[in-house]
């Protein structure tokens, strides 16, 4: 299982001084009873700091995502930007580095990038964020009527730190090489999700 593979033992949040920079942080927000949800990696793909928010003002969610970006220094903030959030606008009004991502129209490619990243043992995750690791292991997979691949967390779960972690690696994709690269990789192995995905759902 690539997520298991990928959790080390480092206790969070780790040190900017023991980091290795430029930082990136995925930003979710919050929709309804879903929690807004905070990841921050480092220059080598490590998760260097997590956390959830959940019924409190946007100012808080604010302070909390600038805190975190002028803590990690020279860091790439990807936000979720699928509504017009006046948060958006304001983060980027507070001279940090924000990349605002329709996370709606690009969610597919997001997570295709995660995939990959996970597959390839880029990413090292904590075994101090059990949330994501969770998240992560029931996140799963199925195919529309139209052949298209749908991704979700099941019914009574919640996504918002995997989507989280995905808009990380979107922030630290660009970063590196300045563009996206698209991937079409199960979270759990190299087939091609249309190919897997003919057969019925799929999961990690």
């Amino acid at each position: 299982d690539n997520v298991r593979e990928s959790v080390g033992e480092h206790t969070l949040p780790i040190p900017p001084s023991t980091a290795a920079s430029p930082f990136a942080i995925g930003v979710d927000f919050a929709r309804h009873e879903d929690y807004t949800a905070i990841v921050v990696l480092d220059g080598d793909g490590r998760l260097v700091a997590f956390d959830r928010l959940r019924r409190v003002s946007w100012n808080r969610i604010e302070s909390r995502v600038t805190d975190l970006a002028e803590k990690y220094d020279r860091s790439t903030v990807a936000v979720d930007a699928t509504r017009d959030n006046k948060i958006v606008s304001d983060l980027e009004n507070s001279r940090l580095d924000v990349e605002p991502v329709n996370f709606s129209s690009k969610k597919t490619e997001l997570i295709d990038n995660l995939a990959l990243s996970l597959e390839s043992g880029e990413l090292t995750l904590s075994s101090d964020a059990p949330e994501l690791i969770n998240e992560l292991e029931v996140f799963e997979y199925d195919m529309t009527d139209s052949g298209r691949v749908r991704y979700a967390a099941p019914s009574g779960f919640h996504d918002d730190t995997v989507d989280a972690l995905a808009l990380a690696v979107e922030a630290k994709t660009n970063v590196s090489t300045g563009e996206i690269g698209a991937a079409s990789l199960d979270l759990g192995t190299i087939d091609t999700l249309e190919e897997r995905g003919r057969s019925g759902r799929g999961r990690r």
